[in-house]
């Protein structure tokens, strides 16, 4: 993030980066893996708290001010939309490296239900970006 988001932006988004990156994540695995059981996770993090992996959570932190840079940077509606449909695709490809490594379990669950998923998620930040940030999002 830091070699392609200039300080300003990061700065501009850091709130946002927390509330929409972490506070996004924990709240997905509490759902998908405490509640509903079909994500569990093992050995994937050293700092836990109720078998959510908080490294981990963290990490999409820098991912979503990545987001929010780009989206507001693209003038195409194209480009926009093109990061939005991109950005799940990294999830399900992390999810898969996960998977191979044995630090992802899928139970009942499977790739597309995580694009999804996440897709469902980007479109909503992607909503509230504009809406608070006034970044457009099709236009």
């Amino acid at each position: 993030m830091f070699l392609t988001v200039p300080w300003h932006q990061i700065k501009r988004f850091a709130l946002f980066g927390v509330i929409s990156g972490l506070g996004t994540a924990i709240a997905l695995l509490l759902v998908m893996q405490n509640w509903l059981g079909v994500w569990i996770y093992q050995k994937v993090d050293f700092l836990y708290i109720g078998r959510i992996p908080l490294i981990l959570s963290a990490a999409w932190t820098p991912a979503e001010i990545f987001f929010a840079h780009f989206l507001s940077r693209y003038q195409r509606p194209l480009l926009r939309l093109l990061l939005i449909f991109f950005i799940p695709a990294v999830a399900v490809s992390i999810h898969f490296i996960q998977i191979w490594n044995q630090m992802l379990i899928y139970h009942h669950w499977n790739y597309l239900g995580t694009y999804l998923v996440s897709l469902g998620i980007h479109w909503g930040i992607a909503l509230y970006l504009h809406r608070v940030y006034k970044i457009p999002v099709l236009s």
